[in-house]
């Protein structure tokens, strides 16, 4: 009688465990589901939402792309008519707007002397002057340009009635590498030197090629008056130009050919 006590003990006791197991999951189950059903409920909610947020970025990009094309579109337009009212130029993809031979940034173009480019040839934007071709960067199909803001770059220049002078770049700030593009800069103040010590020039009045020297045509915009003081001797002003042309935002110049007329 021991004897069949001793295994059947063990015996009732793993029945009682499997059976108290059993109910006890059967309960908590009873218990959960409210719980379950509004986890379930809430992922169900929350899926189209998410599909909606996902479409609404996707037309968001897609919109942001259209008006950046609508934007390449516009200024494509008024190059191109730029170009039929000015011949004697040919339209220069930018290809890159850094780097270059010399000290001072410089862009570079997608075209050269297959096009009829020649050494010295002024380059222009519809906005006003953006500089002229370096010499010894003349391949048959590229060229760089020597921009206003290069110091090396002396332009005769005046305000109409009022003053004439030297147009001098001062260099530029380099904002360093930013992905997919080459070194930038922003342009400082361009300086208009040995201006008249008596000369009156308002600010905000418009700078142009005044055609001295027969480097640049005149009449040519090149900026706009921001100040005046008198220069390290006192004998003659110094005006700090703003210049009409921001080079880094160039995607199409245009180079003066033989026979381009005025050049504006």
């Amino acid at each position: 009688m021991r004897r069949t006590l001793t295994w059947l003990l063990p015996v009732l006791a793993a029945v009682l465990y499997l059976w108290w197991n059993d109910a006890v999951r059967a309960v908590c189950a009873e218990a959960a589901w409210p719980f379950r059903r509004a986890a379930e409920w809430v992922t169900d909610w929350f899926s189209p939402n998410d599909e909606a947020e996902r479409a609404l970025a996707a037309l968001r990009v897609r919109l942001a792309e259209a008006d950046r094309l609508a934007a390449e579109n516009a200024a494509l337009r008024a190059a191109l008519g730029w170009a039929e009212a000015h011949p004697g130029h040919v339209a220069a993809p930018v290809v890159d707007h850094g780097g270059g031979l010399g000290v001072w940034p410089r862009l570079t173009l997608g075209v050269g002397t297959a096009r009829g480019v020649e050494p010295g040839a002024v380059v222009v934007a519809p906005e006003g002057l953006v500089g002229r071709v370096a010499a010894e960067s003349l391949t048959p199909h590229t060229c760089q340009v020597i921009l206003l803001s290069d110091p090396a770059n002396r332009v005769a220049a005046e305000v109409p009635g009022l003053a004439r002078g030297i147009l001098q770049g001062d260099g530029g700030e380099d904002l360093g590498e930013r992905p997919g593009e080459s070194l930038l800069y922003a342009p400082r103040p361009l300086l208009l030197r040995y201006v008249d010590k008596n000369a009156f020039l308002p600010g905000r009045q418009a700078v142009v090629t005044s055609g001295d020297g027969g480097r640049y045509p005149g009449g040519i915009p090149i900026g706009t008056v921001l100040r005046t003081r008198l220069d390290d001797t006192g004998l003659a002003q110094v005006a700090e130009v703003a210049p009409a042309v921001d080079p880094t935002s160039l995607d199409v110049v245009f180079v003066r050919v033989p026979g381009g007329g005025d050049g504006r």
